[in-house]
């Protein structure tokens, strides 16, 4: 099953002890709720909440965050299954925090990703971080192990009124705050490889950043494997009714 970006939203930057975006479109069915919140604090690094304003003030789960250096603050990603009492609603995503600080949230609703609300159950692999203090900001260390997949690369600083450059490989910019001096977020989008990813985005000027970088699971399968490294890898024959065919050496969705 291949994704679909259905709606992405960036936030007014905020100064408050909250931030908040909200939806535009009605929220589908069986998608998913993604949250990407930057902010420049000293105290708690990350939002104590992020929550849906609808009925059941629903929570979206942390599976990813960064720190940017030197104590500025932080970048995190939340995520939740489109709860029922939202479908057919223009909802608001709050993220609260510890105190009134310069703090930033852009949201996205994708259809066709895995169920879960736990990095194991919805990021292929182990996603990457880095962070640093000159331009270029790049990702750490990462791979996946499909092609397809929606993969995700955010970067975020405590208000450094710089602008990014988002380029290289297939990347395509979802959203961007333009130089301000209280919070920044960048968020990038490809599809996966089923290799090691990375991408280098140049800024203006100086800035302190921290980056996230992973590609969601998509949902029912497991998407189309990777490069074959080695002939042991590939999936035994079978007989069947006296003919033969390779068993699972492809996967459709």
């Amino acid at each position: 099953m291949a994704y679909s970006i259905l709606q992405s939203v960036l936030g007014a930057v905020s100064t408050a002890a909250t931030c908040t975006a909200t939806y535009t479109s009605n929220l589908s069915p069986g998608s998913k709720l993604i949250a990407f919140v930057s902010e420049d604090i000293n105290v708690t690094f990350y939002p104590s909440g992020v929550a849906l304003n609808d009925t059941a003030a629903t929570a979206l789960a942390n599976i990813a965050e960064v720190l940017y250096p030197s104590t500025t603050g932080g970048l995190s990603v939340w995520v939740v299954d489109t709860p029922s009492d939202a479908v057919g609603t223009k909802p608001t995503v709050t993220a609260t925090l510890s105190g009134s600080f310069g703090s930033v949230v852009g949201i996205m609703e994708v259809s066709g990703l895995a169920l879960g609300s736990t990095a194991a159950a919805v990021i292929d692999g182990t996603y990457g971080t880095d962070s640093g203090s000159a331009s270029p900001a790049v990702s750490g260390a990462y791979s996946d192990n499909y092609t397809g997949e929606l993969l995700v690369g955010v970067v975020g600083d405590p208000g450094n009124t710089t602008t990014y450059t988002v380029s290289g490989g297939s990347w395509s910019q979802l959203f961007q705050t333009t130089a301000n001096s209280a919070a920044q977020l960048v968020v990038g989008t490809q599809n996966s490889a089923g290799t090691g990813e990375s991408f280098s985005w140049a800024i203006s000027g100086a800035a302190t950043w921290g980056s996230i970088l992973f590609a969601f699971k998509l949902a029912a399968a497991t998407g189309t494997p990777g490069p074959v490294q080695s002939p042991q890898t590939w999936s035994r024959v079978a007989v069947i009714g006296g003919r033969s065919g390779r068993r699972g050496a492809s996967h459709s969705r």
